[in-house]
C-alpha cells in the first residue's frame, strides 16, 4: 500500500526532526519518476512501486558533511546512484555465492549490514527485505515489505528503544528492553 508507505516515511521523518537528529537535516531532496527511471535504466528489472515510493520522498541522505547519518536499523540511507553503482558492484563478485545473493536484490544502504529489497517480482507487488553481511556475504529475511521496515522503525524511536542523544550526538539503542519479537528481527 503505496499510500500507507508514504505515510510512514513522512512519519520517520517527522520523529527525526522531533529529535534533532542529523539526519533530518541531511537528507536530500526526492527524485522524479523520469530521474529514477534514468538512473535504474541499466537494471535488469522494473523498480517496485515501492523502492520508487522510497525514493521519491528522499534520495538518501548527503553524507558530505561531518554530521553523523548512520541511523540504527538502517545505516546509511544511500542516494539512489550510489545504490545502482552498489548494486552493480556485488553483482560483478565472483566470488559470492548465487546461493549467498541474489541478482534480483536491490541495496537501500551502505555499510557493514546491507539492506536489500528483493526486486524480481512485479513493479505493483512489496518485495521482501533482507539483512546482507558485507563482510560475511549471507543473507537474512528480516521484514515482509519496505512498509513493515519502516513502521519496525518508527515503532522503535515511540517505543523508546532507540533514542537519539543530541548532546552527545550518538544514538543508544535498549535492546534489553525490546520484546523478544522485536529484537529477533533483524532490521535493529
Amino acid at each position: 500500500d503505496i499510500s500507507a508507505l508514504t505515510a510512514a516515511l513522512r512519519g520517520l521523518e517527522e520523529r527525526f526532526k522531533a529529535r534533532n537528529v542529523p539526519i533530518a537535516r541531511l537528507l536530500r531532496p526526492g527524485l522524479s519518476d523520469d530521474e529514477i527511471d534514468a538512473l535504474t535504466a541499466g537494471l535488469p528489472f522494473r523498480f517496485s512501486d515501492e523502492l520508487r515510493c522510497l525514493y521519491r520522498w528522499h534520495d538518501g541522505a548527503d553524507d558530505s558533511t561531518e554530521e553523523w547519518v548512520v541511523v540504527p536499523g538502517m545505516g546509511v540511507l544511500a542516494p539512489l546512484a550510489q545504490t545502482v553503482d552498489e548494486y552493480h558492484r556485488w553483482v560483478a563478485m565472483p566470488s559470492i555465492p548465487q546461493e549467498q545473493y541474489s541478482p534480483t536484490w536491490f541495496p537501500i544502504n551502505v555499510g557493514q549490514h546491507v539492506i536489500v529489497v528483493e526486486s524480481g517480482i512485479t513493479p505493483r507487488e512489496a518485495g521482501p527485505l533482507h539483512v546482507l553481511d558485507v563482510k560475511n556475504t549471507w543473507g537474512l529475511d528480516c521484514a515482509p515489505s519496505l512498509l513493515h521496515a519502516v513502521q519496525l522503525w518508527n515503532q522503535m524511536m515511540d517505543d523508546g528503544y532507540w533514542t537519539y542523544d543530541e548532546y552527545e550526538g550518538e544514538w543508544e539503542d535498549h535492546l534489553l528492553d525490546m520484546p523478544e519479537e522485536i529484537r529477533v528481527s533483524r532490521l535493529i
